[in-house]
């Protein structure tokens, strides 16, 4: 069955993520079971009926958040956005930061009925760089925005290499 993207219920093309800290300061991250096993952050699409505005789209992470997690947030802050290209579609991809009251609490990965991630952990931010190099790109980009470093987007591998070989070397 086709699914209709005009429907409220079907997932738009606005993706929600939720760099979700502990009351340390511990960044919450989830291995994803369907990507390739690699690390990233809770959320996901938002609903057609959810993407119209900023309160909405926080509204559709607070229930992927849920569903991924078992954490229920209340509130969360809208960092930035920025695009993000995957299988051919271009996504805008919506960062919230939300700091919770307590030390990393437990997280429950066996909510929805397909389970999407299959490990998660609260880790400093200090300690994220070894998380990276098996990271969505959702996630390297966020990270790279939270700690305030520019983004250079690549567009073939090659402009890459030059980049790194001409201004590191």
């Amino acid at each position: 069955m086709k699914k209709d993207k005009n429907n409220s219920e079907s997932d738009s093309e606005v993706v929600a993520k939720a760099a979700i800290f502990d009351s340390l300061n511990n960044l919450l991250v989830l291995k994803r079971g369907d990507t390739g096993t690699k690390w990233d952050l809770p959320g996901g699409h938002v609903k057609n009926k959810e993407k119209f505005d900023e309160q909405g789209i926080l509204e559709g992470l607070k229930r992927e958040v849920y569903e991924e997690t078992g954490l229920q947030i209340s509130t969360g802050t809208k960092v930035t956005q920025f695009d993000i290209t995957w299988k051919g579609n271009t996504n805008p991809i919506y960062l919230f930061k939300i700091t919770l009251n307590q030390p990393t609490p437990d997280i429950d990965l066996t909510v929805q009925d397909f389970q999407e991630n299959i490990d998660s952990v609260w880790i400093p931010m200090e300690k994220i760089e070894p998380f990276l190099e098996n990271a969505t790109e959702v996630l390297e980009t966020s990270v790279a925005k939270l700690q305030g470093k520019e983004i250079t987007e690549y567009k073939e591998p090659w402009v890459h290499y030059v980049f790194e070989t001409f201004f590191t070397n």
